[in-house]
């Protein structure tokens, strides 16, 4: 009899772990579908941010090496405004056929004319706004940082000074112009990092006021009406799926403009 109880309860544990097991398994394929999902929803907006970062760094590069002007920021925006499009319409594209290919998608039945070719249909065409640098960032000497190196080094000696011993052997004085040479080094270290964020800084203003990202917000704006639109069309299919908004689609990677 009681052998028979404890046989029974077994048989109800082992159910109940199948039925545990069945659940966490329905929900594990669900959460990866979603994943799947989003991924997908968010490789249109991916490849607009390359594009927009492509022409940032070309144009720091311009900036960085004094090359900037009218005719060298017109061949970037032509190319930026080219890839722009060509970019967006090919990611589309791309998205609508992963769905179609993919094991875990493919299940979905969707109307594919919901995608259409985005295109660039500026009011006014971008134009190179001459402006000038950071007057603060540009105007740091080389005796400004020099400075700069030298206190970054006595707070680095300082902090050394606390980990040792303070009964250790006297600090070897070391030789003068190794020293100095290292100075200059770093000066030339920290010029170079100063001009690097300071050409970063010229492209993402230059991007902004000659009105390549007004392109690029309008050629955006087109891609999430037609996520947007397709997104719901999948939620139609299936209710359960648990999607990302728009704006966390669009934000994913926290870049920046």
């Amino acid at each position: 009899m009681i052998m028979a109880k404890m046989s029974d309860g077994f048989q109800s544990l082992k159910q109940s772990a199948g039925r545990m097991g069945e659940s966490v398994k329905a929900k594990t394929v669900e959460t990866r579908v979603n994943m799947i999902v989003n991924r997908k929803l968010q490789q249109p907006f991916k490849a607009l941010k390359q594009t927009r970062r492509v022409a940032i760094q070309q144009l720091a590069e311009l900036y960085k090496n004094n090359k900037i002007s009218t005719s060298e920021f017109d061949a970037v925006a032509l190319q930026y405004e080219t890839q722009l499009v060509a970019g967006a319409n090919e990611a589309l594209r791309n998205m609508v056929v992963s769905f179609m290919t993919d094991e875990a998608t493919k299940q979905f039945d969707f109307d594919s004319d919901l995608i259409h070719d985005v295109q660039l249909t500026p009011m006014t065409p971008a134009k190179y706004v001459k402006i000038t640098p950071n007057a603060t960032a540009n105007a740091l000497s080389k005796q400004s940082k020099r400075a700069m190196v030298l206190q970054a080094g006595t707070m680095a000696a300082r902090q050394a000074a606390k980990l040792r011993k303070t009964a250790a052997a006297t600090p070897k004085k070391g030789n003068p112009i190794v020293k100095n040479v290292a100075v200059d080094l770093a000066v030339a270290g920290v010029g170079f990092a100063i001009d690097l964020v300071e050409s970063q800084v010229m492209a993402r203003k230059q991007f902004k006021v000659s009105g390549l990202l007004t392109e690029y917000e309008q050629v955006l704006q087109q891609v999430a009406e037609q996520v947007e639109v397709f997104k719901a069309s999948l939620q139609v299919v299936d209710g359960q799926l648990k999607l990302l908004p728009l704006a966390q689609l669009i934000d994913d990677d926290n870049d920046e403009i």
